[in-house]
């Protein structure tokens, strides 16, 4: 569970970066 959670707000995290950028 907590792998997970820290996996999607890595993955959300370099979605917005890319988005953003």
């Amino acid at each position: 569970m907590a792998l997970l959670g820290l996996g999607l707000l890595g993955v959300g995290a370099s979605v917005r970066r890319r988005e953003a950028s």
